[in-house]
């Protein structure tokens, strides 16, 4: 694909209620000698009634500086430029960029956006990452045949995969970056738990093996979840405990070996404390609810 192009799909018709369906999408090979008529072209611009993410994916300088109703950002390629209804945009670089742009309606999109981006920058750097390129080769692949059966549904999927991926790499951006690097280890261990919750853990072989401090550990998972390690994996045994009763015919022997309790005793006595009656009882209430 190698001109510009830009598709309306406002009016395409969808087979899903998808619901932040694609305004439009638009593709710019990006041009190769500087244009001085592009000069601050955007410097008295007030945007259209929707909001636009520029994927600007490659360019013919190291660094741009951009002016957001007179903030200045300065990023390097790839980045990506959130322009929202009624904010005013500058920039110096004489190049059109080689980029990808999503178009959302404003009152469809303004949900999402008060959720996400009501605060933080409205420019970010991020990373060309290999699911990102397949994610920018697929949606430039499908505008040739935007108008096809389902292709508009499928485009609408792959640019929301995308802006999950561009908030990530938000998220880790200038004000918002926040012991980034402990907490993504907190996650791992809480997925690791989450993986092993029938298992005996040695939290200190844990903490070892992502390198993590037992201080540091305590003050970014209590920053992140309200309960202890302990509680947090005993909720998951319970959890399983419940659904293992409702849907199977398992033994509470066996239900107590599959969640990770040598002791049936053990495990009806901490169901109780739990829950406030034992298994069995459990199951009983369950099941006349249900046959109500």
């Amino acid at each position: 694909m190698d001109n510009h192009i830009r598709i309306s799909l406002n009016e395409t018709e969808r087979l899903f209620a998808f619901p932040y369906p694609l305004d439009a999408i638009g593709y710019y090979p990006g041009g190769t000698e500087a244009d001085s008529s592009l000069r601050g072209k955007d410097s008295v611009f007030y945007f259209r009634d929707e909001y636009q993410f520029s994927l600007r994916l490659t360019g013919n300088v190291e660094k741009i500086r951009n002016n957001i109703n007179g903030e200045e950002y300065i990023n390097t390629f790839p980045h990506v430029i959130l322009k929202c209804p009624g904010h005013r945009y500058y920039n110096d670089y004489l190049y059109s960029p080689n980029s990808i742009c999503i178009h959302y309606n404003k009152t469809l999109f303004q949900p999402f956006f008060d959720a996400h981006f009501s605060s933080g920058p409205l420019v970010w750097d991020f990373e060309l990452t290999p699911q990102i390129t397949a994610i920018v080769h697929e949606m430039t692949e499908k505008l040739r045949i935007s108008q096809n059966y389902s292709i508009a549904d499928k485009l609408d999927l792959l640019a929301f995969q995308l802006l999950e991926e561009l908030i990530l790499f938000r998220i880790n951006t200038g004000k918002q970056k926040l012991h980034n690097d402990s907490r993504q280890r907190i996650q791992n261990i809480a997925s690791y738990i989450k993986m092993n919750y029938n298992t005996t853990i040695d939290l200190n072989e844990l903490l070892a093996a992502n390198h993590i401090s037992r201080a540091t550990f305590f003050r970014h998972w209590n920053a992140v979840y309200d309960k202890s390690p302990q509680v947090y994996q005993m909720n998951l045994r319970m959890q399983e405990a419940e659904r293992l009763l409702l849907e199977t015919g398992n033994t509470i022997q066996s239900i107590a070996e599959q969640i990770g309790f040598s002791s049936s005793a053990y495990f009806c006595a901490i169901f109780k404390r739990e829950k406030g009656c034992s298994p069995a009882e459990y199951a009983r209430r369950i099941t006349r609810k249900m046959n109500e």
